[in-house]
């Protein structure tokens, strides 16, 4: 079988039919054969067949899928197995599907927001090729003709126009490549941690990112609370569980903390990947033993916050990517035209 991840579209769609599956009296066996039934995806009914005859040989769910290696989020196949180890596999499955709702809804409404002015910039840039290829030369030509000193950035204008001119195909091979990568990075579904990383640096959605985050954190660590777990134990849980190596290790450091100065407030400072008012919070009530309470009000508080900054960061995206494109045709027209302005002020 070639190993490939699910997308989050069917993720969400495989984990509720196991969810309805671990929520009924009948077994995964039985229960996978009922999902094939009725299922039209190749890709989900060949997991579905795994699942349902390696179950079959004695196999937990955890276990199959970890196997199968289908899911990018290693920290749901550890949320899966600490489930089947408490018991609480329903209640973990729900949480995965929530949280899988949660990433869904906010990618859709970036992609959105960035297709019209994708589809914009692109056109802009097939326009700023045709002015520089086509429009452009016969400025320099008129310039040329009446001895016009041009400024810099004019003759940096003409260079451009002149390394093109003499590169037709190349330069146009460039500028098509820009295009197909514009929109493979804003609409295309396999390029989603790229996208997420270039929105990032370029429209400063650190917070989006850090929100997101302390919700995760803040979801698995309640989960791991009813569990039962003590906070050293979630700890070392949520470390081998978190894929990206810088907050693996932060966890690591908070956990090491925890263990050697007993101090729950310096080791959740500790996660400063987490907004500040989270980890305080946190680090009071396990001392106070409300902790369950406080993180469900905290999950509660994270999640119309992330809300409110995606609403803010959709606002903002689109006059950001349109003042780009107008300082960068403003840009070449001004170069070409000023000198003719002034040749025509000079005459008058």
């Amino acid at each position: 079988m070639n190993k490939k991840y699910i997308d989050n579209d069917k993720l969400l769609i495989f984990f509720s039919k196991l969810a309805l599956i671990i929520d009924s009296d009948i077994s995964l066996f039985e229960g996978m054969g009922f999902a094939m039934e009725k299922e039209t995806d190749q890709d989900l009914l060949r997991y579905y067949k795994v699942i349902r005859d390696k179950s079959l040989e004695g196999n937990k769910l955890s276990e199959i899928l970890a196997e199968l290696d289908i899911i990018k989020e290693k920290r749901y196949i550890k949320l899966i197995e600490l489930g089947e180890y408490t018991g609480n596999l329903e209640s973990v499955l729900y949480d995965i599907i929530d949280d899988l709702d949660m990433e869904i809804n906010i990618s859709n409404k970036i992609k959105s927001a960035v297709t019209y002015p994708t589809m914009l910039f692109s056109l802009t840039i097939m326009i700023i090729y045709i002015v520089i290829i086509k429009v452009v030369p016969m400025f320099q030509t008129v310039i040329q003709y009446n001895s016009i000193k041009p400024s810099k950035a004019t003759l940096l204008i003409f260079n451009i126009s002149d390394v093109f001119n003499a590169n037709v195909y190349a330069s146009f091979s460039v500028f098509a490549l820009i295009v197909i990568l514009l929109v493979y990075l804003f609409k295309g579904n396999h390029s989603e941690k790229m996208r997420q990383k270039l929105i990032t640096k370029l429209f400063f959605t650190k917070n989006i990112y850090r929100n997101r985050l302390g919700l995760n954190f803040a979801k698995s660590y309640l989960l791991l609370v009813k569990s039962g777990l003590s906070m050293e134990q979630s700890f070392e849980f949520l470390a081998q569980s978190e894929s990206d190596k810088e907050l693996k290790l932060k966890i690591i450091e908070a956990k090491e903390l925890l263990e050697n100065q007993q101090d729950a407030e310096l080791a959740f400072k500790n996660l400063d990947f987490l907004p500040e008012v989270l980890t305080g919070i946190i680090a009071v009530s396990s001392k106070t033993g409300h902790i369950e309470k406080s993180l469900e009000n905290s999950i509660r508080v994270l999640d119309r916050d992330l809300d409110t900054k995606v609403e803010r960061f959709l606002s903002r995206i689109e006059p950001i990517m349109i003042f780009v494109i107008t300082i960068i045709v403003g840009f070449i027209l001004f170069s070409v035209v000023s000198p003719v302005f002034n040749m025509i002020s000079s005459m008058v």
